[in-house]
């Protein structure tokens, strides 16, 4: 099992009332908060004139890792479609690679509609994220549906665009395991969840996505990653 790394996730979850502009804005957050976690820098000394960095040169010494989710149109003709999340998702993606400066190299996985299967997101997940090393920065974005799933209560599911309202389980990202973060040696691991309309559309026709999503939040928040 991996070292524990205390304090070193961050989680943001969003809903759809979010903008994509805000979604930029939140990210340049995050990035300054992620500066806590390095070493200070040195004061400048009293007669320059130049201003110190926003960010610490510090984070540049390790790469980022991303993988960016965003759907908007879905397989199955239940799922009702979304707006802006696959935009959101390439926007975002746009985003991070203005930033390439702030690391020594940029590996950004970007998956919309489509390409955005079950099978590719958690290999990515599972797998192409785990390359990353200790002193690397892994950041996860996924925006489109949210549901539980009323054969299995309390249970939080991402909805991949092949997934199924009937077996979630089987055919969506479960959420409340967290085991591509467990996985990783980074020490700095941000999840940005845009999940719209949890359990909106479950066959029971009650929006039940509150306690599953509580609970997907607090073992996020509890994990060693």
């Amino acid at each position: 099992m991996k070292a524990h790394h205390p304090s070193r996730a961050l989680l943001i979850f969003m809903g759809k009332a979010y903008s994509a502009a805000a979604t930029l804005i939140v990210l340049w957050l995050m990035l300054f908060i992620m500066c806590s976690y390095m070493p200070a820098q040195a004061q400048q000394t009293a007669d320059t004139k130049q201003a110190p960095p926003l960010i610490s040169s510090e984070i540049a010494v390790g790469d980022l890792y991303a993988v960016i989710v965003g759907i908007s149109r879905y397989s199955h003709p239940k799922i009702p479609r979304l707006t802006v999340s696959d935009k959101d998702a390439r926007d975002f993606a746009d985003f991070l690679l203005t930033q390439k400066k702030l690391f020594r190299n940029v590996h950004i996985t970007l998956l919309c509609n489509e390409e955005a299967t079950r099978t590719e997101v958690e290999k990515n997940l599972y797998y192409k994220l785990r390359r990353s090393g200790k002193d690397d920065t892994v950041i996860v974005f996924l925006s489109g549906h949210g549901a539980d799933d009323h054969n299995n209560p309390g249970e939080f599911f991402f909805l991949t665009y092949d997934a199924d309202p009937e077996f979630l389980a089987a055919t969506s990202v479960h959420m409340n395991r967290q085991w591509f973060v467990t996985k990783l040696d980074s020490k700095r691991v941000v999840l940005i969840a845009d999940a719209c309309h949890a359990g909106g559309f479950s066959t029971t026709g009650t929006k039940s996505g509150a306690s599953s999503l509580t609970k997907f939040l607090s073992q996020f928040k509890e994990s060693e990653g």
